[in-house]
Parts: C-alpha cells; sequence; structure tokens
C-alpha cells in the first residue's frame, strides 16, 4: 500500500491545517431483525483514507461489535463482546469479513466500534498501547491510527463508518542554498506510543520516546506522532543532506502538535530581509499645535529560517513627506511641526515614509484636535422697579465668541434670550419678565439669568417690585358676643370657660387694584365681669364651688368693649348633704386587776381591760368631704381581749385568777397581759410570802438606747430598751435579782405606747407637735419618760 501527497503548498512556519475532520451521525433506534445475514463496511465520503484519498485494496481493519439489551448504546467490554478484533479487509468498494471467521451476523441492533491498521496482537479494545514505527520511511499507513465508531444500534447489513485520524501528522519542507541537496530528515526524542480506548476513541500520548525517521514524499518529509507538546530546548529536528552533513534545528518557542492535525514546518537558506519601523505609531496634537519628536529604525540583513545571520545588518536611508499643508517633516531634526488649527472641527493627516531598496512604506498618522470655541454671554436691563400694580421688564444681552482662548472676542452680537429664574408673583415669557400685583408690604425680587443656544449667561439679574400698601373703607360699628362652655357646672363644682369676642370689619384693596383685598376684621378683647353667689371669675375662666346649699344657683357673665356689651348665664345644680363614718380604732388599752394584791393564804382577783377608741366622722357636700371631726369612746373589752401570762401559784380562767397560799415566806407576782385592736397593755398580781424574815427590795429601772423619737409627719415607730430588775433583800442583804415589768403611757393620743416601742401616727397638721412616752416600773412605782418629736405635715388637706 502507498499514500498519494496531497499536499502541493508551502505552509508558513510552524503553521498548523486541520486536513481531517471527523464526520458522523446516528440513526434512529431500530429493531432487532434475526437473520443469518452477516455485515460489511463502506465509507463515509467525509471520512478519513489511509492514503488520504482512498483506501487500497487488502487494507486491513479490525472490528468489534457489541449488541443492544435496550434502547440505550451497549458498552464496549474488554472481552467477551458480540465480536472481537474480527478483521475485514478492503476489497475496492467495502471492508468484508476476511474469512468465515471473521464474519458477523447482522440482525440485532448492534453498535460497532473498528480501528486501522488491523493488528492482530490487539487484547484489551479499552486499553491497547499502540506503538508507531520508528521509521517511517517506506511509509506512514501503519503509523496512523484511524477510528471509527457507529452507534446507531443499527440492524443493517451494510454498515457506513467514518474514519479520523487519532495521532498527529507532521511535515518538513525544505528550500535548499545552492548545490544543498536534503537525503533525510529525523525527529528527535518524538513520544511514540498512545493509550487506545476503543469505547470512546480517545488516544493518551505515554511517556516513552524515541527517535523517528520521517518519510520522503517528494522533497516533503512526513511522519505521524501521538499528540504531544515540543518546548524550545534541546534539538528537534536533524537534517541529513547528500555530501553527508547534518544540521540540528530547534523549535523557536513551544509547540502543540494535535491529533488529527497537520502541522507544517518549513526550512529556507539564506534569505535577505528589511526592517523598518517608525514611533510613535500616532501623533495627537491639540488644536495649539507643536513640534514632535519621530524615531526610525531603518537596516537591512540575512537570515536563515528566520533567524538573523550575525554580522549581516547594515542602515538604510528612508524619505519622508506629507500632503498636508498644516504638517511640516524635518528629517534632519526627526521632528514634525503641526500648525495651530483655526477650524471648528478636528482634522486628520499622515508622514509617509519610505525605505530605500525595499520600498517598504511606512504612514505615520498626525491626529488634531479642533479650535476650541469660548462663548459667553451678558445680560442687561432697564434702571428702576416693576410698580407695586404690577408690570414687566425687558432683558437684552450680548453674545460674544472667543477662539482658541484669545483674550479679546473676535466677535459680538446681540440675540434674544430665554430667560430662567424662580421668584414668587413674577413670571418669564421669553426675554421679558413679568410681576403681578404685589399683594405684600415688603418689596420683591428675582434673580434672572439668560440661555442662548445652550449658553447660560455668565451674570445674572435682581430685578425688584415695590412693596405693595392696602388701601381702606370706613370702619363698621363694633359687635361684641360672650358664651361659656359648659352652660351647667355639677353641683360638686367645676369651670366654664367664658369666650368673648368684639368685632369690627371694613373692606380693602391692594395698590388699588379692584377685586384684589377683602374685608378686614379688627378685634378687641372685651372686659368680662360676673355676678353670682359661689361663682369666681379669673380671666376667661369662671369656677363655681361645691353647691352647699339644696337650691340651684346662677352667675351671669358680662362682655363689654367699646361701649357695647353682651352677657350669657351659667348655672350650677342643687347641692346634697351627707354624713358618714369611718371604723373604730383603738388607740390604747388600759389593763387593771381587783384586787391587784393577794395576802399569803391566797384569793382570787378579777382582770379588766379598757380599750379607749376613736372613728372619723365626715360631713359631705356633693359626695365632696366639707368637714372632719372624731369621736371617742371607752370599751370594756376584758371579755373579748386575748389574755396570757402565768406564774406558779397563779392561774386563770376567763378574767378570773386564783391564787393559792403560799407557803414560802417570799412574794410572789403574776403579770397578765392583755391584747385588743393591736394594743396591748400589762398587770401584776402580788401575793405576799408568808411572815418570816425581814424582807427588803430595791428596785433598778434605767432607760438604754432610744430610736426613731423624732418622727416625720407620716407618722413612724419610736423604740427604746429599758433596765428594769427588783432586788430582793433578807435582813438587809441581796438574795436574789430578778427583772420585773413596767408599763408604759403617753400623755397624747397620738402616741400609742408600748413597753419598747411607741406607735406615732400621721400629723395632720402643719405645726411641729410633740409627746412624752412615760414608763412605769411595776411595784416600785418609778417612772421613765421620753420626749417624741414630729414634723408637721407639708401639705394640707382642703376639706
Amino acid at each position: 500500500m502507498k499514500m498519494k501527497n496531497i499536499l502541493n503548498s508551502l505552509f508558513p512556519w510552524l503553521a498548523m491545517t486541520t486536513l481531517l475532520s471527523l464526520q458522523g451521525c446516528e440513526n434512529e433506534e431500530g429493531t432487532a431483525i434475526h437473520s443469518r445475514d452477516t455485515v460489511s463496511f463502506e465509507i463515509d465520503a467525509g471520512g478519513a483514507r489511509a492514503t488520504e484519498t482512498t483506501f487500497e485494496t487488502g487494507d486491513a481493519i479490525g472490528v468489534y461489535a457489541a449488541v443492544r439489551m435496550s434502547s440505550a448504546p451497549a458498552t464496549l467490554k474488554t472481552s467477551g463482546n458480540y465480536a472481537d478484533n474480527k478483521r475485514f479487509v478492503w476489497n475496492g468498494s467495502q471492508f468484508v469479513a476476511d474469512g468465515d471467521a471473521n464474519e458477523i451476523a447482522a440482525g440485532y441492533e448492534t453498535d460497532y466500534y473498528a480501528y486501522y491498521p488491523y493488528r492482530e496482537d490487539m487484547g484489551n479494545p479499552l486499553d491497547y498501547d499502540f506503538s508507531i514505527q520508528g521509521d517511517q520511511r517506506e511509509g506512514i499507513t501503519l503509523s496512523d491510527f484511524m477510528y471509527a465508531a457507529n452507534r446507531s444500534g443499527t440492524t443493517d447489513k451494510v454498515i457506513t463508518l467514518a474514519f479520523s485520524h487519532r495521532l498527529s501528522r507532521l511535515q518538513v519542507t525544505y528550500t535548499p542554498e545552492a548545490g544543498e541537496a536534503l537525503s533525510g530528515v529525523t525527529i528527535q526524542r518524538a513520544k511514540a506510543t498512545a493509550n487506545i480506548n476503543l469505547g470512546t476513541g480517545t488516544a493518551n500520548t505515554l511517556g516513552a520516546t524515541s527517535d523517528i525517521r520521517m518519510y520522503n514524499d517528494g522533497g516533503t518529509f512526513t511522519a505521524v506522532i501521538p499528540a504531544q507538546a515540543r518546548d524550545a530546548d534541546g534539538t528537534f529536528l536533524t537534517l541529513l543532506f547528500a555530501d553527508g552533513t547534518k544540521k540540528d534545528y530547534t523549535l523557536t518557542a513551544k509547540k502543540e502538535f494535535l491529533a488529527g492535525h497537520t502541522t507544517v514546518i518549513p526550512f529556507m537558506g539564506k534569505e535577505l530581509q528589511y526592517t523598518f519601523t517608525v514611533s510613535p505609531e500616532t501623533i495627537g496634537s491639540g488644536y495649539s499645535g507643536g513640534i514632535y519628536n519621530y524615531e526610525t529604525v531603518s537596516n537591512k540583513y540575512y537570515s536563515i529560517n528566520g533567524k538573523p545571520l550575525p554580522g549581516t545588518e547594515s542602515p538604510l536611508d528612508y524619505t519622508v513627506s506629507t500632503t498636508d499643508v498644516w504638517i511640516t517633516p524635518d528629517k534632519a531634526g526627526k521632528t514634525i511641526k503641526v500648525a495651530e488649527n483655526l477650524n471648528t472641527a478636528p482634522r486628520n493627516g499622515k508622514v509617509l515614509f519610505t525605505q530605500a531598496e525595499s520600498g517598504r512604506t511606512y504612514i505615520l498618522p498626525v491626529q488634531q484636535s479642533s479650535a476650541t470655541t469660548r462663548q459667553t454671554l451678558q445680560i442687561s436691563t432697564t434702571a428702576g422697579n416693576i410698580p407695586a400694580a404690577g408690570g414687566d421688564k425687558a432683558v437684552t444681552a450680548v453674545l460674544s465668541t472667543y477662539y482658541n482662548d484669545h483674550r479679546d472676542p473676535d466677535k459680538k452680537e446681540n440675540v434674544t434670550v430665554s430667560l430662567s429664574g424662580t421668584g414668587t408673583g413674577f413670571s418669564l415669557s421669553g426675554n421679558q419678565v413679568l410681576a403681578v400685583n404685589n399683594t405684600t408690604t415688603n418689596a420683591r425680587s428675582i434673580t434672572v439669568k439668560g440661555s442662548y443656544n445652550g449658553i447660560t449667561s455668565d451674570n445674572s439679574l435682581t430685578i425688584t417690585q415695590d412693596a405693595g400698601a392696602k388701601q381702606y373703607a370706613s370702619w363698621s360699628d363694633w359687635s361684641v358676643t360672650v358664651s361659656a362652655n359648659p352652660e351647667t357646672v355639677a353641683n360638686t363644682g367645676g369651670t366654664s370657660v367664658i369666650t368673648a369676642d368684639a368685632a369690627r370689619t371694613r373692606a380693602w384693596t391692594w395698590n388699588g387694584v379692584g377685586g384684589s383685598g377683602g374685608t378686614e376684621t379688627d378685634r378687641a378683647t372685651p372686659s368680662l365681669s360676673a355676678a353670682g353667689s359661689g361663682f369666681s371669675l379669673s380671666g376667661t375662666t369662671l369656677t363655681a364651688g361645691s353647691n352647699t346649699t339644696t337650691s340651684e344657683r346662677s352667675c351671669t357673665v358680662t362682655a363689654t368693649s367699646n361701649g357695647r356689651s353682651a352677657a350669657c348665664t351659667v348655672r350650677q345644680s342643687a347641692g346634697s348633704q351627707t354624713t358618714e363614718y369611718g371604723n373604730w380604732t383603738t388607740g390604747s388599752l388600759s389593763v387593771s386587776a381587783s384586787p391587784s394584791g393577794i395576802g399569803s393564804s391566797g384569793g382570787t382577783s378579777r382582770l379588766s381591760a379598757t380599750a379607749s377608741q376613736s372613728r372619723p366622722k365626715y360631713t359631705k357636700w356633693n359626695g365632696i368631704t366639707t368637714g372632719t371631726t372624731t369621736e371617742y369612746r371607752s370599751v370594756d373589752v376584758s371579755s373579748s381581749a386575748s389574755w396570757s401570762g402565768s406564774a406558779s401559784g397563779f392561774s386563770r380562767s376567763g378574767t378570773t385568777v386564783t391564787v393559792a397560799a403560799n407557803g414560802s415566806t417570799s412574794s410572789r407576782n403574776c403579770t397578765y397581759t392583755a391584747s385588743y385592736g393591736g394594743k396591748s397593755g400589762h398587770v401584776t398580781i402580788h401575793q405576799d410570802g408568808k411572815p418570816a424574815d425581814v424582807i427588803t427590795y430595791g428596785y433598778i429601772f434605767t432607760l438604754g438606747a432610744v430610736s426613731g423619737d423624732d418622727v416625720v409627719s407620716t407618722g413612724g415607730t419610736v423604740t427604746y430598751s429599758v433596765t428594769s430588775q427588783k432586788i430582793t433583800y433578807t435582813n438587809g442583804s441581796e438574795t436574789s435579782r430578778s427583772n420585773i415589768g413596767w408599763s408604759a403611757s403617753a400623755n397624747v393620743s397620738w402616741i400609742s405606747a408600748g413597753t419598747n416601742s411607741a406607735t406615732v401616727s400621721e400629723n395632720p397638721t402643719t405645726s411641729d407637735r410633740s409627746g412624752t412616752i412615760t414608763l412605769t416600773q411595776n411595784e416600785s412605782g418609778r417612772k421613765l419618760s421620753i420626749t417624741v418629736y414630729q414634723d408637721r405635715k407639708v401639705s394640707v388637706d382642703i376639706n
């Protein structure tokens, strides 16, 4: 089999051209037709060929087939497929089975996978290492791995395959110098193996390298290699010439050799090259122009394969010219002068550079901005204000034009402007300022600016209108009105707001302009007076106290102003009187025993308790307390009081205390405490001892710490500590010492005294007050006194 060359033109250095592409289609899902017919394969017109134009008779491909079990494509397995590596050969029009052993029965929904060239040692179709030939001088077809798949699940007997190249093709062309003859080209250190997966059609390049000798196809050297990238380091190609000399070449940059693509690398002999550049690439000038520098590089040199040959470079002259009169090039000074632009539009020009010998040209564009135009607008008007009754003023304007920031204006013209500005009472119409009748007593103004063709005036004008003035007719007579709210006040008392007004009117206009005014009202505040028992007038507030009579009452309020008056009446409902009582409270509790002394032989004593109580009495008019008094009483609470106390020889039943005979020569005592209404009292019953030794007694009764004796007006508690002891002397000597009780009392009703504390009630008066607590020791009758001070009440209730 021979390869036919179809590449007849030279390609640029390292240019890459895709010669073949994969095209394919899928047929619609078919239904299996069971048949004993065998399949053959035809080639898609758009697919690849072994010799670029066609397959040659005897070319062999390998075929795998997988029968579908559902509508989804069948999966190619490593082995055990419907057909594994069947050999099919080209008969000039189709690929047919190479003998009965390679036949594949048609009629099943089958997917087909094919490859070229056929390899008998194809093991695992999903993992097969394909190595190219190291010496491809006899041809490249056995190294050019191609792949095709038909995954349409076809049941046809003739199956269409579209082959595509899975490796990369490299072509080297060489243009020899005189006397040279190229005899061979070798690729150095090329990766030579690709791992093939027929299930996916992928060819992944592996790392092992070897030198590849290329096929000479009429002076163009060709080889097939796996897809790979080569860096610009080390020798890439070695060229062998007929005289036995060699030349090694490296890549100038990293190069990708892609699968399915052909890369052409041309080589040539010594070539004359020219360099001609001008900088900058363009000149941009403002409207005022200027002088701009430029630089040129103009030379010639020889190169081989695009690489300059050292020592061959020499300079070349050039010419510079322009057809634009506003541009002046200076070759000697390497400058370009741009004149001032006096046009109102930008302009573009060019400078032509021409290299000697090569004739190469370079055009340097010159761009210049348009001349600047500045215009100013000044506005003015006539002197004087607009009258208060209204009027108008015209505004005139002058437009000045400056070019390229010239100091003096190049042109002046009178123009009619449009005005802008706002002001109460003003309106604008073209260049007119209009003012309506000024209905205020202040002059008013508007500040305006003019505009013309998008230009706003540099200055502004303030146009003023005179202040307005009212013109009045005569006043009418005064009219007085008065009213009360509410007109009836409850018997408990309250207030009513008096509203009074005096007014007169007159017509007026602004600046004598009819219809511009109205009616003016002059108001005065009338004086008020009130007549009626139980009522008082303060300003405009009429106050009625609580009606403490059983009759309705009223008050007449009169408003007077400027000799005229008016009156209104406020009434109050009749009053209602009631009496209410508060609860009885116990102020103190007095306790006694009768008798309090019992002979040594025993006897009985009756306990009694009397509570001193008080309650408030309220006199109310209309539910409002107008008077408060206090009622007092003394109540025998002996049977209802709570009694406590015990001692040896003493027993109590109710209020009766039974004392047994005292068998000791010592007397004995029992103190009983009565509690009632939060108060308590004490009494001690004494029993003499049987006559014996001469017994005498001494007593200790002292006052310790006192706290809270300076009481605030709201009341409080006074606490105190007392030492109370009785000393027994037998025949003049102390034989025992014991604590004895004492009683407490106060000289005022607002102190409720106990043995160790006293309660002080609230001070309802506006005066400070004081009272005395007296402590009386039982038996001895000794007394201690504590003075209590209480602050006055800050505010006083008004009944």
